[in-house]
C-alpha cells in the first residue's frame, strides 16, 4: 500500500498537458487520472441517476446481456431457417396468384429487419 506521499509524487510525475516550445500538446490517451487523494478514478464514473447501466444491479445487467443474446440467436437461427423452406411458402402462395418476389419478401424484410436491429 502506497503512501499519501508517494501518490502525490505520482501526481506531480503525471500531467494533462506538456509545453514543448509553449504549445501545449494533448497526450494520446496514456494518462492516469487521479482524484486529489491521489487514488486512480475509475472511467467512466457512474452518474447519480438510477436510470445510468453503470448503477445497475449485476442481475440487471445480465439479464440485460441474456437478452440481447437471445436475441441475436434466434435472429440467426430464423433468417438461417427460412431459406430451406422457401420452396414451401411458393408452393401455398403461388397458386393464389402471389408473384415469386412478393414471396422471396417474405423472408427478406424480416431478415432486413433483424440485421438492423442487431446493429443497434
Amino acid at each position: 500500500m502506497s503512501t499519501i506521499v508517494e501518490k502525490q509524487a505520482a501526481v506531480q510525475h503525471v500531467e494533462a498537458y506538456k509545453t514543448e516550445g509553449g504549445t501545449k500538446v494533448k497526450h494520446a490517451g496514456d494518462i492516469k487520472l487521479l482524484d486529489e487523494a491521489g487514488n486512480i478514478r475509475r472511467v467512466p464514473i457512474a452518474s447519480t441517476d438510477p436510470n445510468d447501466p453503470l448503477n445497475f444491479s449485476k442481475w440487471r445487467k445480465l439479464g440485460i446481456l441474456v437478452c440481447c443474446c437471445f436475441f441475436s440467436i434466434f435472429s440467426l437461427v430464423l433468417v438461417g431457417g427460412l431459406g430451406p423452406i422457401l420452396p414451401v411458402f411458393i408452393e401455398l402462395y403461388a397458386p393464389q396468384g402471389y408473384s415469386i418476389q412478393s414471396i422471396v419478401n417474405l423472408t427478406t424484410y424480416p431478415s432486413l429487419v433483424m440485421a438492423c436491429g442487431e446493429l443497434q
